[in-house]
């Protein structure tokens, strides 16, 4: 997994990445509404609420069904998905990172239409997290086992940010 993937784990897990809502908390006056659906962006609503992202998980090779109800806050809810993808999936060499690049898509998909206008285009999320996806899996040959046991470590002790002590960095990177 690449440094850039860890690190977006890691500010997913800490609720650190700079969504609007985390912008207006530190007086960045901004619109702090959603792109996709015009609600109020934070973590939770971005990646697990919005009737958009709901449909992408749904549309997903995951399949997951978003329910519109109340749910985990989002970092509680990637660490116990991942946790659960790691211990059922028969292949879970090739599902975990699937969850990974899907969330990447949403960020990457929503920074595109903020910084160059693009428009909300739900079969580009799909397309990117399976560009994401392939282009990973093929990377990594045999030392997928490695990389999953360095994310579950990440993900479940995340209390410092990856890597070897680098700062990281400030602001939206994609």
């Amino acid at each position: 997994m690449s440094q850039r993937w860890k690190n977006f784990c890691w500010k997913t897990i800490q609720n650190a990445l700079p969504t609007k809502d985390n912008l207006v908390k530190r007086a960045v006056e901004i619109d702090p509404t959603c792109v996709f659906c015009g609600e109020r962006e934070t973590t939770d609503h971005l990646f697990l609420s919005c009737e958009i992202t709901r449909r992408i998980w749904s549309s997903s090779v995951l399949g997951l069904r978003i329910p519109s109800y109340p749910t985990p806050s989002f970092p509680m809810w990637f660490k116990n998905m991942f946790t659960y993808l790691q211990r059922t999936s028969v292949d879970s060499n090739r599902i975990w990172p699937y969850l990974v690049a899907v969330t990447w898509a949403i960020w990457i998909h929503r920074n595109n239409i903020i910084f160059r206008k693009e428009d909300l285009n739900p079969r580009a999320i799909l397309s990117l997290a399976d560009a994401v996806f392939e282009r990973w899996y093929k990377g990594f040959g045999d030392n997928k086992g490695r990389e999953q046991t360095d994310v579950y470590n990440l993900i479940n002790r995340g209390k410092q940010p990856p890597g070897s002590g680098e700062q990281i960095p400030r602001g939206i990177t994609s």
